[in-house]
């Protein structure tokens, strides 16, 4: 009960914050605590400096966003598109967990704004990935989220460039945990194979928070 009185004020400052600030958006450290609290996916949900990457980089982006697996991330990012006239489309593919965050795309009112697609995790081969729904996204994203499908996914997250490579002309991509090995090595088949730059965002150890990677593919048309 607690942890859904904190969310849902937190929700509250954090809609007002995107009103207010649009493209200067930086929820503060507190803020974002208090969401991933009130979230309460403890040990799934992303982590702080992670999501206050994604709605940095999602408020001053001007194209379609597409997000790896679904949670907090795309409602905070989701509330930046409504405002911003831009949208977002994430694949989920857990059914349960589609229809609990659904729910709060609904609750929300973002629904016009957050295409959240049901994509249940197939055998493509050399990997599993998700059921892309290649007819309803659109030909390019500029902003990619990167923090699914699960660490236990045969070939990880690797599906999202042999997939999906003609849709990321100049795109950036934000590879979530990147302190694990196989986002490590994932980040640098995306740079050696593909030819995108990687920048690295450690974590604090501290802080036990963990790391992500900023990856900009080259625009080949």
């Amino acid at each position: 009960m607690h942890r859904q009185l904190v969310f849902r004020r937190g929700m509250r400052e954090y809609a007002a914050l995107v009103r207010a600030q649009r493209s200067a958006l930086q929820p503060s450290e507190d803020l974002l605590s208090r969401l991933v609290y009130g979230w309460g996916n403890s040990g799934w949900s992303a982590g702080n400096d992670y999501a206050a990457a994604c709605v940095r980089e999602a408020a001053t982006s001007t194209g379609s966003i597409l997000e790896c697996g679904s949670g907090l991330t795309t409602l905070l990012v989701g509330l930046v598109c409504k405002s911003n006239g831009t949208t977002l489309h994430t694949l989920e593919h857990h059914q349960a967990w589609w229809a609990h965050v659904k729910g709060w795309v609904d609750r929300l009112g973002i629904e016009g704004a957050v295409n959240l697609h049901y994509s249940p995790l197939i055998d493509h081969g050399e990997f599993d990935w998700y059921s892309v729904p290649m007819g309803a996204l659109p030909p390019r994203f500029s902003l990619v989220l990167c923090d699914g499908p699960p660490e236990t996914t045969r070939g990880g997250r690797i599906g999202l460039v042999p997939l999906l490579r003609q849709h990321l002309d100049g795109a950036l991509v934000l590879l979530d945990d990147v302190e694990r090995p196989r986002e490590t090595e994932i980040a640098r088949i995306w740079r050696e194979t593909h030819g995108a730059t990687v920048e690295i965002r450690p974590g604090e150890a501290e802080s036990g928070a963990r790391g992500y990677a900023r990856l900009r593919f080259p625009d080949r048309s």
